[in-house]
């Protein structure tokens, strides 16, 4: 109807004028803005919020799904994502669900400390498999891939080895639990000397990674030895 979509865009351009603002005032203080960077990106992540919220008591829950997917930065993360993929329009807005839940954790969340860190990707990780699972596994991998670059090197390796994409998606496993590891042992109050050294095997020259074969499927199991990489 023409009236909701007026009140779309004036709820639009409403939000648009007190960013543009909010941005100007940042630019303005030249590096003394109150709180500086986290502050200024904290107003703005409650301006979306705020925007949601009224966005929401004029459309129906799939009106806002659709503005959303089109305009919201988890909605452009989703569709760049599986652009191209097979993935079906119910699984793009099942996905898209997931992510915007995962980016509204932690749209006000900027501690960088080694705990903060560990949460946060402990999280990730969550939803990354609630993702995975929802995707046939070549659409799952372009979705990891869009996320970290390094996935993209692990279904290179996969390929060129003949494998199959489960053999892909339990690198991704593998390297997951490494990060965990590696953050845990950060944001422990005490860290042996050797123990962030304990998580990689000296005789692997894929120590990046520690990409364990052994915990491959026996069907997809390589035998050539890291160095052949």
């Amino acid at each position: 109807p023409q009236e909701k979509q007026a009140q779309v865009e004036r709820i639009r351009r409403d939000y648009d004028d007190v960013r543009t603002r909010t941005a100007a005032e940042y630019a303005a203080a030249a590096g003394s803005f109150p709180g500086g960077i986290n502050a200024f990106l904290r107003q703005l992540a409650l301006l979306e919020r705020e925007k949601r919220a009224d966005l929401a008591a004029v459309l129906s829950p799939a009106e806002l799904d659709t503005l959303e997917l089109a305009e919201s930065n988890a909605g452009q993360t989703v569709r760049r994502a599986l652009a191209g993929s097979g993935a079906t329009e119910a699984q793009v807005r099942a996905v898209f669900r997931l992510e915007r839940e995962f980016q509204d954790r932690f749209a006000l969340v900027f501690d960088l400390t080694p705990a903060a860190l560990l949460e946060r990707q402990r999280v990730r990780d969550e939803y990354d498999g609630k993702i995975v699972a929802l995707l046939d596994p070549m659409d799952a991998l372009a979705w990891l891939t869009a996320r970290d670059g390094d996935q993209g090197l692990m279904n290179d390796w996969v390929r060129q080895r003949g494998l199959p994409p489960a053999a892909a998606l339990e690198l991704w496993r593998i390297k997951s639990d490494f990060v965990v590891r590696r953050l845990e042992l950060k944001s422990a109050k005490s860290v042996p000397p050797t123990a962030l050294g304990d998580l990689i095997d000296p005789k692997r020259d894929d120590v990046g990674l520690q990409l364990d074969e052994a915990r491959l499927p026996k069907r997809v199991r390589v035998k050539q030895s890291p160095s052949s990489l």
